[in-house]
């Protein structure tokens, strides 16, 4: 949070991918590649501001929650396939 510079009264701030790369590029293990973070699509978990011809990214946590309940719905589907995953939603 204090990261994002969220607030009860903000949703916090817009950073460009670069910047975002460099704060994960301190917490991430050596395993995950700068590679690796350039080809994810910020776009799915970030809300995005365009100003002029540069993309600027804001985490959000709406976002964030639906990617990770489709990630969920698709492990729950390939590990258990007679799971009925609808009933889990609701």
């Amino acid at each position: 949070e204090k990261a994002r510079c969220k607030t009860p009264e903000r949703a916090g701030r817009f950073c460009s991918k670069e910047q975002i790369f460099m704060c994960w590029a301190e917490t991430c293990d050596s395993a995950m590649s700068l590679s690796t973070l350039s080809s994810m699509n910020l776009e799915v978990i970030c809300d995005v501001q365009e100003v002029a011809d540069d993309f600027y990214y804001r985490l959000s946590d709406d976002k964030v929650v639906k990617w990770a309940s489709a990630k969920t719905s698709a492990v729950l589907k390939f590990k258990y396939p007679d799971l009925d995953v609808a009933k889990w939603k609701q």
